[in-house]
């Protein structure tokens, strides 16, 4: 039986960022754009809670703020946790599983089960993350792009306003990261 190490779907422990719950939204999006990646693990006391997006996260935050700059700065500042949890529902949630899997555990019953982050270990030590749904592992592929009303591309919501200009985030797009 093949290595989950040796599966597309397998994330060495680094290659997933790890973000405190008490990161605000803006900052989660600035670490996002550094580390190239479209989701990250949203941590509670240290441990991770949750498998997090970051496309669809910001997509309803974006649409819910209605171009309403102010809404967007409050919304900027607080807390990723509280805004996973005031949206919880309304998203696609990756719960984290609560036991690991062996790096040899068979890959095709845990495609079976329904999406979920897997810590993966090798000899009893973490080695990385088992992603088992194509939907779950492709958001690590994609970047969130905020576009404002004259379409200027920001890689992050900053304070509810454009980089280059005044004017409020309006959109979001999702570009692969090469």
């Amino acid at each position: 039986m093949p290595s989950l190490k040796e599966s597309q779907h397998f994330v060495p422990s680094a290659g997933i960022p790890r973000i405190s719950g008490s990161t605000p939204f803006r900052e989660v999006y600035q670490i996002l754009e550094g580390a190239r990646k479209g989701a990250f693990l949203l941590l509670r006391n240290d441990r991770p809670v949750s498998y997090v997006k970051a496309y669809p996260l910001a997509e309803k935050v974006i649409t819910d703020a209605k171009g309403d700059v102010e809404k967007l700065r409050l919304r900027s500042g607080q807390p990723i946790q509280e805004v996973v949890t005031e949206l919880s529902g309304q998203l696609p949630e990756v719960p984290v599983s609560a036991q690991p899997v062996d790096v040899m555990a068979d890959e095709s019953a845990l495609r079976q089960r329904l999406a979920t982050a897997f810590t993966v270990e090798e000899l009893g030590q973490p080695v990385g993350w088992y992603l088992n749904q194509e939907t779950v592992y492709e958001a690590q592929t994609e970047r969130t792009i905020f576009i404002c009303s004259r379409d200027h591309r920001n890689t992050d919501p900053d304070n509810g306003t454009c980089w280059k200009c005044p004017l409020p985030i309006v959109r979001t797009e999702k570009e692969k990261v090469p």
